[in-house]
């Protein structure tokens, strides 16, 4: 008697494999999901090599990990091979089981696959996925075309090769085409660098503690070994602000949290700030610093956290601040990991708890930040608030901003042009109206708004000078200084008011 209770519809291949290539993997979040297989496989050598061949270039992946034979070859080229729900050891960095495909898909059109244990020959099959659609089924290549990296993979006792062709990065097209496209891939190699150098600095600097793994990883790109990126370090001779790692017990498990407050610029060299701005820089590089058994997943967030229905976003004033979560392997469904690693969200009932500590790092962060380094710290609010430029009025039960016109400089400069204050103020009234208050809070959300006069001392120096002589014609020299150190925005900065006027 025929069941009729279930009927099976197996998915087709070619739009199958066509959606798993479009998750949103980045080169370097392929890249890097490789690595993961390789430090999982034990290797202490991982060897990317970018081959520019016009329309035949392509990138391969070697390490001298413990390799594959053909069953267990067979097992990692199936997709989703192992249940992501399954029991990993502490070392594993693997999640869905389809890291290897979904990474190379995003890529390349070929995936090409050869390894080796210390007891088997070179086993090797690969995906085509032109051929998969064309033929609407599952099939994989057990004989691949010779390639000319194999004889590395040969002098090695274990290890697997990985070759990526028909590479999506490369433009196919006219000779200005293909050599912009050439000026890309390299552009790219330098990211791909800095990238892994932050992603994997522990297991490159020796130091990956929680993920058991032994070794200090080698990462050669085009030959070149990689030096490690540890946000948390900017200079030898100048110290964090470090609060005491707290240790969050969930579960059966327990996360780790430590906050550094880095230093400001003004006590680093030019080439220690530059260097600890990291690859996408110190605005962006804020925030938490995830791991998971080692391994950097979100290099600089605020997970979506904040207070009073506002989360909190990347500003200016916290730039300074960085905190260390380290999650193991086993929480991965809690913190809801994505398919990439790229991405994480805090379990709720954990939520409290990090905004409490950052909320510490976040205030010694702004602290520290508005240290003005040979300057002296920066006054206090109240300080500002004596003579500003603007002021805010209602009109018609909303805000507007008009020019405070009994600022010193404004006052002086009024009385200078005698009859033509009305212009003047006409002028000043038109102003007042187009405040682009909008794009202020966008640019302040963003962090966009500079400190004024911050980054040209010069000019600010020349207006301090001119405002003195003008003051000086009606008053003595003490009350001319007092009167600039009240003034806003001269009352940032009462150090370089006394240096610029000390021989006045």
């Amino acid at each position: 008697m025929q069941n009729n209770e279930y009927i099976e519809l197996p998915p087709s291949p070619s739009s199958s494999i066509g959606g798993l290539r479009e998750i949103g993997y980045t080169i370097n979040t392929a890249i890097a999901d490789i690595i993961d297989n390789s430090i999982t496989a034990k290797a202490k050598n991982i060897w990317i090599n970018f081959n520019w061949q016009d329309d035949k270039s392509y990138i391969s992946i070697l390490d001298d990990g413990i390799g594959m034979d053909q069953e267990v070859l067979k097992m990692a080229m199936r997709p989703g091979s192992k249940n992501p729900d399954d029991i990993r050891s502490p070392n594993d960095l693997g999640r869905f089981s389809l890291g290897l495909k979904t990474a190379s898909w995003s890529q390349a059109d070929k995936l090409y696959v050869w390894s080796k244990t210390k007891e088997s020959d070179i086993n090797s099959l690969g995906w085509d996925i032109e051929e998969v659609q064309e033929k609407d089924k599952w099939l994989v290549k057990t004989k691949l075309p010779e390639s000319s990296e194999l004889d590395s993979l040969k002098s090695i006792n274990s290890g697997t090769l990985i070759e990526w062709q028909n590479l999506k990065l490369v433009t196919q097209s006219d000779t200005n085409a293909e050599q912009a496209s050439k000026e890309e891939f390299y552009a790219v190699v330098e990211d791909v660098k800095k990238y892994i150098s932050m992603i994997f600095h522990r297991f490159v600097e020796g130091k990956a503690s929680k993920n058991q793994y032994e070794y200090k990883l080698n990462l050669y790109v085009n030959n070149n070994l990689l030096h490690p990126w540890d946000p948390f370090f900017a200079s030898e001779t100048v110290l964090n602000q470090v609060t005491p790692e707290e240790e969050l017990p969930f579960k059966d498990d327990v996360i780790f949290v430590k906050g550094y407050v880095l230093p400001h610029k003004e006590s680093l060299t030019e080439k220690e700030y530059e260097s600890a701005g990291g690859r996408e820089d110190w605005l962006k590089h804020q925030g938490f610093f995830v791991y998971r058994s080692d391994r950097l997943i979100v290099p600089g967030d605020w997970l979506g956290l904040g207070r009073g229905g506002k989360k909190w976003q990347d500003e200016e004033q916290y730039r300074l601040a960085r905190i260390c979560i380290d999650i193991p392997n086993s929480m991965d469904k809690d913190w809801s990991l994505d398919l990439k690693k790229a991405l994480t969200i805090p379990p709720r009932m954990l939520r409290e708890k990090l905004m409490r500590h950052a909320e510490q790092v976040r205030a010694d962060a702004r602290q520290a930040f508005v240290k003005r380094g040979k300057y002296g710290p920066k006054p206090k609010r109240e300080y500002f608030d004596n003579v500003r430029v603007w002021s805010n009025k209602k009109r018609n039960e909303k805000t507007i901003y008009r020019i405070n016109f009994d600022h010193p400089s404004i006052k002086e400069f009024q009385k200078s042009i005698g009859p033509n204050v009305k212009d003047f103020k006409n002028i000043i009234r038109l102003i007042e109206e187009c405040v682009p208050v909008q794009q202020m809070w966008i640019d302040s959300a963003e962090g966009d708004i500079a400190v004024p006069f911050d980054g040209v001392e010069e000019e600010l120096k020349e207006q301090i000078k001119e405002l003195f002589n003008v003051f000086i014609k009606t008053m003595d020299r003490k009350k001319a200084l007092d009167k600039i150190k009240m003034s806003e925005p001269y009352n940032r900065y009462p150090e370089i008011i006394e240096e610029v006027l000390e021989d006045e």
